[in-house]
Parts: C-alpha cells; structure tokens; sequence
C-alpha cells in the first residue's frame, strides 16, 4: 500500500437510490477533477458546486452531479480530497468510478480512505475504529460509545497513561545511569507510589470491558431446550416476528437460527437452537452438535422447559450439557396448568438447578416483562449501561490493557523486591508498548490490515 497515490471508490451502498458519491484522495485528485468536472469559476473548499461530470476522451456527459473539493490537510484523510455526488444508479456510479480510475487514480482497498487518515495523523487507531462501530451500531448506547471513542475520550485516557509511563520509565532509566546517587532507594520507592494509582486507573478501565463489548457487539443469547418446549415461539416474541417456523411437531427447528433485537435497552444477538434430544436423524443430528457449540459460544442460556410434560431425565441432560454456563430457566405453557400451580416448579423437576425461574406462556405472552428485567439484570447488573464515561469495547483493546497492567505489575514488584532497575525498566517499557498498541503509536502492518479488512470499500 503507498501513500503517493491517488485513490478513488464509491463511497455509497451498492444498489439503487437517490445520490451516489465517489471519493477521490490524494496527489492527483485535483487534476483528475479539472479533467472531468465542468463548471463556471473556481472552487473553494468545502463547499458543493453544481456542474457535470464528463468523459475527458470525448466530452460525453456522464452525468449531473454536485462536487466538492477539501484540500489537505484539512480532510477526511489529510490528503487533497474530492467527492463527486452524482444520481445513484448503478450503471452511472460505475461509470464515473471508471472514468476516475482511467484519469490516474487506483481503485481503493477496504477501509484504505481510514487507514490514510491514521497515517497521516488524523485520527488514531482508537478513532478509527470507532468510525467502523458508528456505521455498525445496533443500539443508542453503542451508538453514543462510538461517537465518544470518535471524539478521542478513549484516545486521551490512554494517553494520559502513557505520558505518566513515559515520566517513571525516564526516572527509571536515570536510577540505571547514575547509580551511584545516595537516594536510588528513595527514588524507587517514590516511583512505586506513582505506579499504584496508575495500575488502579488501567484496572478501571479493563473492567468496562464486558459492558462495552454488550454495547458495541450485543450480547449473544442462545435459546436452548428440549424438542418442542416453545423455543421457536420464544425467539418470535422477543423479536415481534414470526422469523422461525412453529409447528407442534418435534424437530421442527434442524439448525440454528440467529437474529438480532432490542430488549430493555440491551442489544441482543438472539440464537434460535435445535431441539437437544438423541436422534438418527442425520440433519437433525447435525443441528443438535451444532447447537452444543452454540452452547459453548453464548454468554447467556435461556433454557427453556415444558411446565406441562416435565421430563426429568431429558432435562437432567440438559442440565449437564449447560453446567458452568450463564443460565436463565424458562418454565414455559403455564397456560395448560390449573391456576394453583402455574407458578410452581413440577415436583418431578424440583431436583435440576432451576434457581428462580421465569414463568412463562409464549402464547398468552404471559412472563416477557419478568424475562426482560432478567436479561437487563444479567447484562448489566440491574441497570442499561449509560455507555458514559471511558470504556473499552474490543478484544484488542482488553488483550493490550492486560498485557500493559500485567508488566507494571512486574515492575512494582522488581522495585519492591529492590532489583536492579533494569528489570523494572524493561517492564515498563514493554507496557508503554502495549498502551501503544491499542492507539497506534505502536503498531505494525499485519495489524492495520487486519483492522481496516473490516472496513467498507470507500470509507
């Protein structure tokens, strides 16, 4: 990938609609607009000129169309910018991308108008994923989260961080070329005091992981259960949609289902699984292992039971199968119990690990509001995160932090043992580099690629 380029992509959905932009960055954006774009006068930046965009080998219009011009460095990507809004058909898109890329520019890569953006020191890696979890925000909180972490409020906290690594490791370093200073002792114990409150403050930060991750990723729930318990209908209610098939016939559902609502303010990834029961059917078997992997993968289980037709030796093996996982017991078609007993545990049950069920009937809708308040429970103890504050919300970031805070610890610990303060420098500075890893003030290729793949051609 190189910077002295010029590169161009279409910056809007693929498909038919009411505008259709393409983006063009770099050195030669300007000369390829001059050679397409007719208009009367010059242009300023920033500002949308109405004219038409042509073929320069023969004058042909192509369409027209509204351009705008931002030069560097005060652009998306730092670069001279150009953007050309157009009709948004397919075939008239294509041919201005074309007509763009045979006037000297190269077809952009995925995320590559970001990636420009971060090299050229407009943002950091911090902000640039942000720009990707604005696009793909399921819910207000994750939204909000991501235009905090775009304003750089992540980016300064860790910072903040750094800076202060950046002062101990200097003094640290100092303790190693003159050692022969009488108050070295003084020193590293002032360094360890200076190490706790930071170390409290990243340990902070590490603990918003689960809630950040709930808010930008929602939070995987898999529903689980026998054959036939009302697993499907379940799904249906908490989407407001019939998305699965129900019928009376056991097996119904062969392979998982995934859809994705919004429950109490908690983004949900909901699972729709295969019924857990010994079969020879080879599709049905099938979905049934694919469901136990399900299982593994899921951060919340609503195992849901038939309060009508208890089976204890069926649902013992479920209760096996879910041992050790998040689980929220269903006990569902309370609706075919007498009254004095639909809110009571089936005697034949009352040995399985059933701790405060929800009582529910899919089809009366009986037990939702109670089934919401859980989840909102589980997800956030209680309360809809406010996504306020500075949180972390990717793996990377969790990965990088705990390999920051697990070498400051070694450090306080080489300065409280009193070795030799190359020990300890050495940890922080691999801890400062794993801070920067998460910005990009430490970064390499492989993972720049593996961040802006992600990301949409044109953005």
């Amino acid at each position: 990938m190189f910077l002295d380029d010029t590169i161009a992509a279409i910056a809007t959905p693929p498909g038919t609609g009411g505008i259709g932009i393409v983006r063009i960055s770099g050195p030669r954006a300007l000369t390829i607009l001059e050679r397409t774009f007719r208009k009367r006068g010059g242009m300023t930046s920033h500002r949308l000129y109405p004219g038409t965009f042509v073929d320069p080998e023969g004058g042909e219009v192509i369409d027209h169309v509204l351009a705008v011009v931002m030069y560097a460095p005060h652009s998306y990507t730092g670069e001279d910018v150009v953007e050309i809004h157009g009709h948004g058909g397919t075939l008239v898109m294509s041919k201005i991308l074309s007509i763009v890329l045979a006037a000297g520019a190269r077809h952009a890569e995925p995320g590559e108008f970001t990636r420009r953006a971060f090299l050229n020191g407009r943002i950091d890696l911090t902000q640039a994923e942000a720009i990707a979890d604005i696009i793909h925000a399921r819910s207000e909180g994750g939204l909000r989260l991501a235009q905090r972490q775009l304003g750089g409020e992540l980016g300064r906290r860790l910072r903040g961080f750094q800076d202060r690594l950046l002062t101990l490791l200097a003094r640290t370093e100092a303790m190693i070329d003159f050692p022969e200073e009488d108050d070295v002792g003084e020193e590293s114990a002032g360094i360890r005091r200076e190490l706790s409150p930071l170390l409290a403050g990243m340990k902070r930060l590490l603990a918003t992981f689960r809630e950040g991750r709930i808010l930008r990723e929602g939070l995987s729930v898999a529903i689980v259960g026998r054959p036939n318990v009302g697993k499907s209908s379940l799904l249906n209610r908490l989407l407001r949609a019939d998305r699965a098939i129900v019928t009376h016939v056991p097996g119904t559902t062969r392979d998982t289902l995934e859809d994705h609502a919004m429950l109490g303010g908690v983004p949900l990834r909901l699972i729709d699984t295969a019924g857990l029961r010994s079969t020879d059917d080879l599709v049905e078997a099938a979905g049934i292992e694919r469901t136990r992997e399900t299982i593994e993968a899921a951060s919340l289980l609503l195992w849901v039971l038939d309060a009508a037709d208890p089976q204890p030796e069926a649902e013992a093996a479920i209760a096996r199968q879910i041992e050790g996982k998040k689980v929220i017991p269903i006990l569902n078609k309370i609706d075919r119990l007498p009254a004095e007993r639909a809110r009571q545990i089936p005697a034949s049950l009352r040995g399985l690990p059933l701790s405060e069920p929800i009582f529910t009937s899919m089809t009366r809708g009986v037990g939702l509001e109670e089934l919401t308040a859980r989840i909102v429970a589980v997800a956030f103890g209680g309360e809809v995160a406010p996504a306020e504050g500075v949180m972390i919300s990717r793996e990377r970031h969790r990965d990088a932090l705990r390999r920051s805070i697990a070498h400051l610890e070694q450090a306080y610990e080489a300065f409280e043992a009193q070795r030799s303060p190359e020990f300890a420098a050495l940890d922080l500075s691999e801890a400062l580099h794993a801070l920067g890893e998460i910005t990009g003030a430490t970064t390499t290729e492989d993972l720049l690629d593996r961040i802006f793949s992600t990301f949409c051609i044109g953005k």
